[in-house]
């Protein structure tokens, strides 16, 4: 089992650092593209990637907390759905709940994330 764990668990991290990283650089490129409609996408990729140098590490911790926070908020919510689904006789209505839960959670936190990259460009980008 640790044979297996250690290097998944390992690979894990590994991809989830650069990919937090990656969505802190580039976490104004939807605000971008709404305010200024000129801009294409990748046009609105690369200057998020320029905006973004001054506060990549304050965004980076805002990205990982509305990240990680979201999903360790919605595991409680999928596990449930899958423990009552798991059950023969599961009753359906509990798991609907259950699942519907888990997608609020995971709303909210997109929500949020929206929110604070608008509140981000108002404060880098938009004078």
């Amino acid at each position: 089992m640790l044979v297996v764990a250690i290097p998944t668990g390992a690979g894990m991290y590994l991809l989830l650092i650069p990919g937090l990283y990656l969505m802190s650089r580039f976490f104004l490129a939807g605000p971008i593209v709404v305010a200024d409609r000129s801009v294409g996408a990748l046009a609105a990729v690369a200057r998020s990637w320029r905006v973004t140098r001054r506060a990549q590490f304050a965004l980076l911790g805002v990205v990982a907390l509305v990240y990680l926070s979201g999903m360790l908020l919605g595991q409680p919510f999928l596990l449930l759905g899958q423990w009552l689904a798991g059950e023969g006789g599961a009753n359906p209505v509990a798991v609907a709940l259950a699942s519907a839960a888990a997608a609020a959670v995971a709303m909210a936190a997109q929500l949020a994330s929206a929110l604070l990259a608008v509140a981000a460009y108002r404060r880098l980008v938009a004078k």
